[in-house]
């Protein structure tokens, strides 16, 4: 594999040349696929882990309300704020041939 550049004093980032083959005892998690997915924001709650289920109760509470009368566990995430996502991108390692 050779690395050049156009010219000297150049914006441009360096041009690379050759071939290159991943390495045959690269293992999965190299590739990019992680054992242990990172987690993501619950879209539902917003990561709060609950949602208003009476917005005019929630606005204007009663006198005698503790403080959840208008809201519910997030059934999405079960009141955690954030789920689990599938896969994590990573870059994978390669060797010059």
């Amino acid at each position: 594999m050779s690395i050049t550049t156009e010219a000297k004093g150049s914006a441009l980032p360096p041009v690379v040349t050759g071939q290159m083959e991943i390495d045959p005892d690269v293992t999965a998690a190299d590739l990019g696929v992680n054992a242990d997915p990172a987690p993501e924001t619950c879209e539902r709650c917003q990561g709060n882990g609950e949602i208003v289920t009476d917005w005019d109760r929630y606005r204007h509470p009663h006198p005698s309300d503790k403080g959840d009368e208008a809201v519910a566990e997030c059934p999405d995430c079960g009141g955690e704020g954030i789920i689990d996502c599938a896969v994590t991108p990573t870059a994978p390692r390669v060797r010059n041939g």
